[in-house]
């Protein structure tokens, strides 16, 4: 969640089947238990934004905010995460993890209990994410540019994020707190060892966020 605590991110993706008729009172916000039906109340949906520039099918642009009806309470299990401003570089060499409900692999559904998983990933520069994807899909896209500029790309020998995953967080430890790198959005696979997996990268967006949480206080 945002520092306010009222906002949290996810993916337009996630959203943009809806986005003519997102009504906000269909979703909810599991916080407080790493348990996916876990005993905690689920939180209401008073507003949905979608990034003005997202296209269903076309990447980029894959962020959306989410309001909560009502702060959340901070407790061991929900804490504010930062949003970064900074460079990258401050985040490469420290420890970043994706957390999220979705699959184990390609073919496995989480298993009971349930229980929130999460790996750490490393942080993988745009150029050479760029150049893995265009060798793991054999060139056959020439001239096609995977990895835009609001994007970033993270993922550790065969862990990463799955099926399910996407809109969950991609947080990094930085000068002694947790910073919000990245929002996952699509990968080759599931967490592939050949090809990282692809988020929207959060420093891209923070003007976006900043605006959209002045205007809808």
């Amino acid at each position: 969640m945002a520092p306010t605590g009222i906002w949290t991110t996810t993916s337009s993706r996630l959203l943009s089947d809806r986005r003519r008729n997102a009504d906000p009172s269909s979703f909810r916000i599991h916080a407080g238990d790493v348990y996916l039906y876990g005993s905690k109340e689920l939180l209401k949906v008073s507003q949905i934004i979608i990034h003005q520039d997202y296209v269903h099918g076309i990447l980029g642009s894959d962020v959306a905010l989410l309001r909560l009806e009502k702060p959340l309470d901070c407790s061991t299990n929900i804490k504010p995460v930062k949003l970064t401003s900074g460079s990258l570089e401050d985040t490469s060499r420290q420890p970043c993890w994706v957390t999220g409900w979705g699959r184990v692999d390609v073919y496995d559904r989480l298993p009971p209990p349930y229980r929130l998983q999460q790996v750490r990933v490393k942080i993988v520069d745009n150029a050479l994410c760029e150049q893995i994807y265009h060798n793991t899909t054999r060139h056959r896209y020439q001239g096609h540019r995977f990895i835009q500029d609001d994007m970033l790309c993270a993922g550790s020998e065969g862990r990463g994020a799955c099926f399910g995953d996407s809109g969950g967080p991609l947080v990094c430890r930085a000068a002694g707190s947790w910073n919000l790198v990245g929002v996952v959005s699509w990968g080759y696979r599931c967490a592939w060892t050949k090809a990282p997996g692809v988020y929207a990268r959060v420093q891209s967006f923070l003007p976006w966020i900043t605006r959209q949480m002045k205007m809808f206080p």
